[in-house]
């Protein structure tokens, strides 16, 4: 993962504003990546929060663990994470990088993965995301597969129609991120100053 981010990341300046640089990692499910966001935090800041929220953090597992739990377990080095359990609509805060990794662009897999219609509404969950980034904050979004890309590409888009997004389009990731069967698509993308 952490060769993956370098790769996604390099040559993008990601924001320092404040004495602390701040992520948010949203749709974190168990955090089983944590290890490689803190380690490419720690080559890049001095000092940085990394905040992992989950909206469906209690699901359990077979052997009757949570997400949360596992996310705990993950993070018990790692003083500068956390992990919450919320809808992300619910959240405040302001970031200087926010990703989301396989987040729902269509309503049946999110239905399949047992969450409540309500919870399906990816245009406002990208509003709310640019809204949660400082100025010149960057976006980070992972899609499965090209269709998920091009229904990703018209909700960036219709934020950056408003002039308060750029759109960087990745293309077709490596595979290193996760060695699933789809492919992988990548967006950078920057809040307007």
């Amino acid at each position: 993962y952490l060769t993956f981010l370098e790769e996604l990341l390099e040559g993008e300046a990601l924001p320092s504003i404040h004495a602390q640089l701040r992520w948010l990692d949203v749709g974190a499910k168990n955090w089983s990546y944590v290890e490689a966001l803190y380690a490419y935090l720690t080559r890049f800041s001095p000092s940085f929060q990394l905040h992992g929220l989950e909206l469906d953090g209690y699901r359990r597992y077979a052997n009757l663990y949570s997400r949360r739990d596992y996310a705990q377990a993950y993070i018990r080095e790692r003083p500068l994470a956390t992990y919450e359990v919320g809808d992300v609509l619910q959240h405040h805060g302001q970031y200087e990088v926010i990703s989301s990794f396989l987040p729902f662009v269509f309503q049946k897999p999110c239905l399949a993965w047992g969450l409540p219609k309500r919870f399906f509404c990816p245009q406002r969950m990208v509003e709310h995301l640019i809204d949660l980034l400082v100025p010149g904050g960057v976006l980070l979004i992972i899609n499965q597969g090209a269709e998920e890309a091009e229904a990703q590409a018209k909700l960036l888009e219709a934020v950056a129609s408003k002039g308060e997004l750029r759109i960087q389009p990745k293309g077709e990731l490596p595979p290193a991120f996760i060695p699933y069967q789809y492919q992988r698509f990548g967006w950078i993308c920057r809040k307007k100053q």
